[in-house]
């Protein structure tokens, strides 16, 4: 499209002068301008016509002219014709434009002939004139113009963008051309949603730009508006056009879909189920996110909470935003890394599309399981081993898990021990298994055992009993057996051994007890209540801290027969000041009998060790104690060294009770490390890890237990040692077993840590510092060990509205609950007695995992029209504890009762006069004009009104069918009840149809309701005679009445208005199964349509019947004559053989005797119809 600016008033002599076709074309189109653009002022002047055999310009344009200048061009004219042409030319009626050509010029034919014309301005503005030629055929004219400059822009008539996204947006480009000699600035005009870039700017002559329309819709419309561009020199823009811009825009939609992974349940949405994934192991899974619509969507996945975990996410996708074309799918991928086991990790994704009505959410959704480790036999039983000899016996770590386990014994397995596993430690790889070697290698003559545990990250420590005898050429003490350790364990959590008791008892009465007595007395003291450890690890913690424990004064632990203070012992390491030196190279312990018998207390010798106690074995009478000196000597210097010390305990004055009461021995244990650098000499430099190096325990105030992995990643041991200087009451809140060690290369310590969360500790923890190496090295651990209050989010601000029910129906409601603690919740709904029959919730309890949401499907069931506000409470507490402590959130419940009713719009449907037998389909618009929807069943009772009709109501089948007798209407709303009406009778029909309504188990709740009247007429197709006349001269001579009798007219409309019998109703073509030519089959009534008589080859005797439809439906009538009648074989067409009957028959339908004409037809309601009936008299009667 070219646009235009409007230049001054022409000058010149005004000639006739009609726009070129080109011109009006593009006025038609709706170009805004005034005047032609240059280009198609260029085309037209460059354009050659042909006038009468001659060949021209029609026009002479000047567009680049000055004022005091004179401009030529040339005008040539060819002779394209085969004669001699011979033209007058009359010269341009203005001054301003001049010629000096003859005014009579002859061309011959092929040649041309050059007319200067010559232009001289005066003032600036546009000129017109012409020259005009004339010809023996005729005349015609040269245009002559004097243009000024003015601005025009080619822009194109409309602009369409692709289908767009609502929110989103689409973009396309045109052209912006300036058509024109001038510089011409421009600005666009442009309304939402459609953006023009650039949107101003100046384009030099002829130049031309690439203009962008951005198409953002903001709603699904179908839009079309114009786009204005002013445009002008500099800041005056007096000029505009237009372009028609045009957009489709639609909602976006994406689904998220995978039938492997994915399981949609009707009301929490999709989920995508990791299953159990081992601690430490990644498991991914994929879904799709397709996209059905037909516009591109664009989308953002994000979680639906940003709050981010304690322990940090578990969950991690790859995608976090992306387009998907129409009809197509995009996989993403998301990984699940669990940290903390015997955890149900549960995350949503948020799928936003922009534009799109809702979001969808996708529940994620895991659980990370630990090691699940067994020992193939919990006691190793070495039996009796000579002084300096070996036994070996084989155990066996199962592990049946997917889950790698990490485990260490408890025991040092270098010679300080007379016990020895090895593997000391290691790993048991998923549902496999380890043999593991045990060794009893004693040094002293004296019976042995030890309870040794098998820690095991992620897991609770497993306990091996190990029992063996060391026999010797002068000693050989009662050998030791597992039915001794049962005794043991039956009496290991008194305050005082049974053979205390049997001390006591034999000082007191200074007699011999035989064995039956003692057994007795044992049997006595073992049904007493028996005080045990809750926990493995509560055992572990007991066994290894002794009367150190803080918790030791708890019921649930017992007093140690034997103690040792300190358990732990560091050499040459600088400690915090709350704690002793320990530069030097020697150290006391003191161990405790708190027994009432006197104790030998012997400790394993280990050759060449860096470490020695003194004395290596003393006695110890009851509840004393006594100190060891246990010294340092390093065998080599710049290195470290551990152990770990071991103390045997045994009643030394057992002897006499007898090997079958024998006492099992105590072992008590001092882990010992040091170093022995040189000062000024560098220590070694640790490499080394923690798994996990964050710790988050459960965030209650319950004692709790996690464990850690201390891995020795260097080719150098490693020492470690617990540092509180750092933060000495947060770290003493931490109880960490072992405090320090000494790590092998390639090996690791298991950590114990113990803690009872407190809600003043840190909320994103503190850390715990392990020293290593005796140097400035270390290496830090967080600990997460704060109570939080637990938190339940109900939806709705706590409130749940139903919308009004009706009285005795059910209404359901969602609404969501969600666990925004980092615990596991145990949920209860408790409502109010009085209210159960009027609300309830499914499911009313179940548990939540941290930051897991649930449906909860809410049913109102009102009992009277009323408004009701109920209040249940939803109790919750923790999974981990009893429930004694339980937190309470009330949700408040609101609804309304209402009586519910339907009407139709009309009380008295019509339908009207029904043939029949045949069908016609009504609807009766059914209205619910109450607040709630209605549910209901309809039945229908008919009742005949014609008076003398004789029926049984209950056998009588009915004449309306409802297609649909149960339903449900919401409120204020209209449904339309089709049914379908088919008399079976003549007769007057009355349907009234009633209505229940139904409670919200389907059952019937309320009495019959009618709603409307539903009337019908059965009727059959009626035809009568009205009248009869004589269509000949013949005829005319007899009366109507005579005629009537003649045709028994009134037997024929006696006939014609009865009903049919239903033998008659049985076939469409009643005929068709006679075997006469006169068929006796379903043949009612026989008529005589007597002619009378006429002479032989007279004219035709004609009479007309005037036939009527005085009925309520068309009829369709017709006359069947034998040859209509679709009877079968006649009886001589079988045999052969004509009888009288048959020849008379033939003779009859040969000869045409008799006519009908027409034969059949049609009438409508009230309509008449004249029948011409003729006999001729060919043929002679007998």
């Amino acid at each position: 499209m070219l646009a235009g600016a409007r230049g001054p008033d022409l000058l010149g002599s005004k000639p006739p002068w009609t726009r070129s076709a080109a011109a009006n074309d593009i006025q038609d189109k709706g170009i805004c301008h005034s005047q032609q653009g240059g280009e198609h002022r260029q085309q037209t002047s460059s354009k050659r016509s042909c006038f009468f055999g001659l060949e021209t310009k029609p026009e002479l344009v000047w567009e680049d002219w000055n004022l005091g200048k004179e401009f030529t061009k040339t005008l040539v004219l060819k002779n394209i014709d085969s004669k001699l042409q011979k033209l007058n030319l009359r010269p341009p009626v203005s001054k301003f434009f001049t010629t000096s050509t003859p005014q009579k010029i002859v061309i011959s034919p092929g040649t041309s002939f050059s007319i200067p014309v010559s232009f001289r301005p005066l003032q600036k503005c546009e000129y017109e004139d012409s020259i005009e030629f004339q010809g023996k055929d005729g005349s015609f004219q040269v245009y002559l113009r004097a243009l000024i400059p003015h601005h025009a822009l080619e822009v194109p008539d409309s602009v369409k963008l692709s289908i767009c996204a609502v929110q989103h947006s689409s973009h396309t480009t045109f052209r912006l051309k300036n058509a024109s000699k001038l510089h011409t600035s421009f600005q666009w005009l442009c309304a939402a949603p459609f953006h023009v870039s650039p949107e101003q700017g100046l384009l030099k002559p002829s130049q031309e730009c690439r203009i962008t329309v951005a198409f953002q819709p903001q709603e699904a419309l179908v839009y079309q508006q114009q786009a204005y561009c002013w445009f002008g020199e500099g800041d005056k823009l007096e000029n505009y056009c237009t372009v028609l811009l045009q957009g489709l825009a639609k909602y976006p939609c994406l689904q998220i879909r995978n039938p492997v992974t994915t399981e949609l349940k009707e009301q929490e949405g999709p989920v995508l189920h990791f299953g159990s994934v081992a601690v430490g192991q990644s498991l991914q899974k994929h879904f799709e996110i397709f996209n059905p619509s037909s516009v591109t969507a664009s989308f953002s996945l994000s979680r639906l909470s940003d709050e981010v975990p304690l322990f940090g996410s578990e969950f991690s996708c790859d995608v976090t935003s992306g387009k998907v074309e129409p009809g197509e799918s995009q996989w993403v991928a998301v990984n699940y890394s669990p940290a903390v086991v015997d955890t149900v990790s549960v995350e949503y994704l948020r799928l936003t599309c922009r534009g799109a009505l809702n979001d969808t959410v996708l529940k994620l959704s895991g659980t990370c399981i630990g090691p699940k480790v067994t020992l193939s036999s919990s006691v190793v039983d070495f039996g009796c081993a000579e002084e300096g000899g070996a036994v070996i016996q084989t155990v066996e770590l199962l592990n049946s898990s997917p889950a790698e386990a990490f485990y260490q014994w408890d025991l040092d397995c270098n010679g300080h021990s007379v016990f020895r596993i090895q593997p000391a430690s290691g790993t048991v790889h998923p549902h496999s298994k380890t043999a593991l070697t045990a060794v009893y290698r004693p040094t002293q003559p004296i019976a042995h055992h030890r309870r040794v545990a098998c820690l095991i990250l992620h897991m609770d420590p497993l306990f091996l009993d190990m029992i063996g005898t060391c026999h010797s050429e002068l000693e050989k003490p009662a050998i030791l057996r597992p039915e001794h350790l049962i005794l043991y364990k039956l009496n290991w959590y008194r305050s005082q051994h049974p053979l205390d008791t049997l001390s006591v008892m034999q000082q007191e009465h200074n007699v011999h007890l035989d064995q039956q007595r003692i057994h007795s007395v044992l049997e006595e003291q073992s049904n007493q209540k028996i005080r045990q450890p809750q926990t493995p690890m509560e055992e572990f913690y007991h066994s290894y801290l002794g009367c150190m424990d803080p918790l030791s004064s708890s019921s649930s632990f017992p007093s140690p027969h034997v103690s040792v203070v300190p358990s732990e012992l560091l050499f040459n390491h600088k400690m915090s000041s709350s704690m002793s030196t320990s530069s030097t190279s020697s150290q006391f312990i003191c161990l405790t009998n708190h027994t009432r018998g006197k104790l030998r207390l012997v400790w394993t010798v280990a050759q060449d060790s860096s470490f020695t106690v003194s004395p290596t074995s003393c006695d110890l009478a009851p509840l004393k104690t006594t100190s060891f000196r246990v010294m340092y000597d390093p065998k080599q210097l710049n290195s470290v060294h551990g152990a770990q010390l071991e103390c045997f305990a045994y009643y030394k004055d057992s002897h006499h009770i007898g090997e079958q009461l024998l006492c099992v021995p105590w072992c008590v244990t001092v882990r010992v490390t040091g170093h022995s650098f040189q000062p000024g000499k560098e220590h070694f430099i640790p490499c080394c890890s923690l798994m996990p190096p964050r710790v988050v325990f459960p965030a209650l105030s319950v004692l709790s237990y996690q464990t850690v992995l201390l891995q020795n990643d260097g080719d150098l041991p490693l020492t470690f040692f617990l540092d509180h200087s750092s933060n000495p009451i947060l770290a003493e809140s931490v109880c960490v077993i072992p405090n320090s060690g000494l790590i092998q290369p390639g090996a690791h310590q298991i950590l114990s840590l113990r803690t009872t969360p407190t809600e003043d500790s840190p909320k994103h923890g503190f850390r715990l510092q392990l020293q290593l190496n005796a140097a400035k090295h270390t290496k830090e651990l967080t600990i997460v060990s704060v109570v939080e209050k637990l938190r339940v989010s109900l939806d709705g601000d706590s409130s749940l509205y139903f919308q009004p029910t009706a009285v005795g129906s059910q209404t359901q409601c969602s609404h969501n609950i969600r666990n925004l603690s980092h615990v596991p919740l145990r949920f209860q709904w408790c409502i109010p007695e009085s209210d159960l029959e009027i609300i309830f919730v499914d499911p009313d309890a179940g548990e939540l995992h941290p930051n897991e949401s649930s449906m909860q499907t809410w049913s109102f069931r009102p009992l009277a029209e009323k408004t009701y506000t109920v209040n249940p409470t939803l109790t919750f507490w923790p999974i981990q504890t009893d429930g004694s402590n339980r937190s309470h959130i009330s949700l408040k419940v609101v609804g309304m009762g209402s009586k519910v009713f339907i009407k139709a719009l009309k009380a008295v449907v019509d339908v009207g006069e029904t043939l029949v037998g045949s069908y016609r389909s009504v609807e009766i618009p059914l209205v619910n004009s109450s607040p709630c929807p209605v549910s209901f069943c309809l039945s229908v009772q008919q009742i005949l009104l014609e008076e003398d009709l004789i029926y049984d109501p209950e056998t009588e089948p009915s004449g309306l069918q409802l297609d649909c007798e149960k339903g449900t209407i919401p409120s204020h709303c209209t449904m339309l009840l089709r049914s379908t009406v088919k008399p079976q009778r003549q007769a007057q029909y009355l349907w009234t149809i009633s209505y229940q309504t139904l409670n919200a188990i389907g059952v019937v709740s309320s009495p019959l309701q009618a709603v409307c009247e539903v009337r019908a007429k059965g009727v059959f197709p009626t035809l009568q005679v009205i009248d009869v006349c004589s269509g000949d001269s013949g005829g005319g001579r007899l009366s109507k009445v005579h005629l009537w009798k003649l045709f028994s007219l009134d037997n024929l409309n006696k006939h014609l208005l009865c009903n049919p019998s239903s033998a008659e109703l049985t076939y469409r073509t009643p005929t068709r199964h006679s075997l006469r030519s006169c068929p006796s089959i379903f043949t009612k009534t026989m008529l005589d349509f007597n002619f009378s008589a006429a002479p032989l080859n007279s004219d035709p005797s004609t009479f007309v019947l005037i036939f009527h439809n005085p009925g309520y439906i068309p009829v369709d009538w017709a006359f069947l004559f034998p040859e209509d009648q679709q009877i079968e074989l006649e009886y001589w067409a079988d045999t052969g053989e004509f009888r009288n009957n048959d020849l008379n028959h033939m003779k009859v339908q040969d000869n045409h005797l008799f006519s009908v004409s027409p034969r059949s037809g049609t009438l409508q309601r009230g309509q008449q119809r004249a029948v011409h009936f003729s006999y001729r008299s060919n043929t002679a009667e007998p």
